[in-house]
């Protein structure tokens, strides 16, 4: 699957770790941690995705070419070229692989034609096809420029054509929180519902910057009886180092694996999890469970799905955090939602979130409800450009008396939004290299003041992506 343009983007959309929405509660957002390495190897690859997608870039004059003109004018030769890209930028690649087919009929030494019409085909996944037009294409005359890109097209068809596929890769970045330390916003907390004002550089809101490094490797192995299905195993790694904050150095080792079951109607994609999260270089939760993602395709724009994932959760005392085994139990997520093309370049989703954590001690114990919304865009020479929004409702089960008597309601909302390069563009050397910048706003209000506090927060990130296929 060669040119999943959108399936790449949108599985890099969440850029960076999280960890804003815990600092109110010692627990690591263990979804977000855990997944940071496994987002810069897909981010490289939505590099790679976006930069076959700037080829097939669309004039504005093309998008009002009408079927009629082309009845009007069937043999006019760049007319159809014109409206076959019109078609691809909306997204309708059958139909404009039926009209390049019907330039090819009547000018099949076209280069570029054929060249366009092969890489529709390999967006459609049909890579015999695919490759039959490319080898055709290298006996015709042509620039230099366009064989290599023919080869590069073989190459990569060859490759995708294997059953075993090893991927990895290795980041450097850098982020800065202005409130690490999520001092309330309030200047207050409440100890046995009594405010008490923070004074001191302790009750001080402090930002605090810190070096990032991931890792991730995995491995995808076809089974070859139908296409689409195959097994697969994933190992991921984390680690930020604090300036300041060093209680909050975090290290998260993360292991899943599973396989995807396709069918005319569901893919199927269960999975196995397994983390291990280091606060302050100090053992502080591990977990393990089971998950399931269904989906399917309604139309070419839109795509339904389903995701469950259930695990336990085990705590560990610390010299930081000593009352982490009250936290211990069943961590239960759903998710529903939708992802819809809006054109070649843009995609837009949403989705629905249901969680709910039983904890040893009552109050710890929440349900949450979550909305989150988001937004994809190529843009030209490889860059892309992401934001989302999330919007949450956490209830807890109880009142904590060493905190306040009221029922703890929270209710935050995340902003983000992430640009993206090849550092390509600076070299052709740099190929295998893609930067990222992020920008974060998170805002908690809740019916405790202890925990109704703001951050903002900004990531540099530089990822280097290899894979292999035999």
């Amino acid at each position: 699957m060669i040119f999943k343009e959108w399936l790449l983007l949108g599985m890099a959309l969440c850029l960076t770790a999280s960890p804003a929405g815990a600092q109110n509660n010692p627990k690591p957002d263990i979804d977000q941690e855990t997944r940071a390495p496994g987002r810069a190897q897909q981010r490289q690859s939505t590099a790679q995705a976006a930069e076959e997608a700037s080829k097939l870039e669309t004039a504005e004059a093309d998008m009002g070419i009408s079927y009629d003109q082309i009845l009007a004018k069937p043999d006019d030769i760049e007319l159809n070229y014109r409206y076959a890209r019109a078609q691809i930028a909306r997204g309708e690649l059958k139909s404009a692989a039926a009209t390049l087919e019907r330039i090819l009929l009547i000018r099949p030494e076209l280069a570029k034609v054929r060249l366009l019409y092969a890489v529709v085909l390999l967006r459609l996944d049909n890579l015999v096809e695919a490759q039959q037009e490319l080898e055709t294409l290298k006996a015709l005359p042509m620039p230099d420029s366009l064989r290599q890109e023919i080869e590069k097209y073989l190459a990569l068809i060859k490759s995708s054509r294997k059953s075993t596929h090893l991927s990895g890769s290795l980041g450097l970045g850098w982020e800065n929180d202005d409130n690490r330390n999520a001092t309330p916003s309030s200047d207050r907390m409440q100890f046995g519902g009594v405010p008490v004002t923070l004074i001191g550089t302790s009750g001080m809101r402090h930002d605090d910057a810190s070096m990032l490094f991931m890792g991730n490797a995995g491995v995808v192995h076809d089974l070859g009886f139908q296409e689409g299905h195959n097994v697969f195993a994933n190992y991921s790694y984390y680690r930020a180092e604090q300036a300041s904050v060093k209680s909050l150095n975090l290290q998260a080792h993360s292991v899943s694996g599973g396989f995807t079951y396709k069918s005319p109607w569901l893919n199927v994609t269960p999975k196995g999890y397994f983390d291990h999260i280091l606060l302050a270089q100090t053992t502080f939760l591990r977990q393990w469970g089971v998950g399931a993602r269904l989906d399917r395709a309604i139309n070419r724009n839109l795509t339904l799905y389903m995701e469950f994932k259930d695990v336990e959760q085990q705590y560990q005392v610390t010299a930081n955090v000593p009352t982490g085994p009250q936290r211990d139990g069943a961590d239960l997520t759903f998710v529903w939602g939708g992802d819809y093309v809006l054109s070649a370049k843009q995609k837009i989703g949403v989705s629905y979130g249901y969680e709910q954590k039983d904890a040893n001690i009552e109050s710890l114990s929440y349900n949450r409800n979550t909305i989150n919304l988001r937004h994809e865009w190529l843009l030209p020479k490889g860059t892309f450009l992401l934001s989302g929004a999330s919007f949450n409702h956490d209830e807890y089960d109880q009142p904590d008396p060493n905190v306040a008597r009221t029922f703890r309601r929270d209710n935050w909302m995340r902003f983000s939004f992430t640009a993206g390069a090849p550092m390509s563009l600076i070299h052709p050397v740099l190929k295998d290299l893609l930067f990222t910048l992020s920008y974060e706003f998170f805002d908690s209000l809740s019916s405790i003041e202890n925990f109704a506090y703001t951050n903002n927060k900004i990531v540099g990130l530089l990822t280097y992506r290899w894979d292999a296929a035999f």
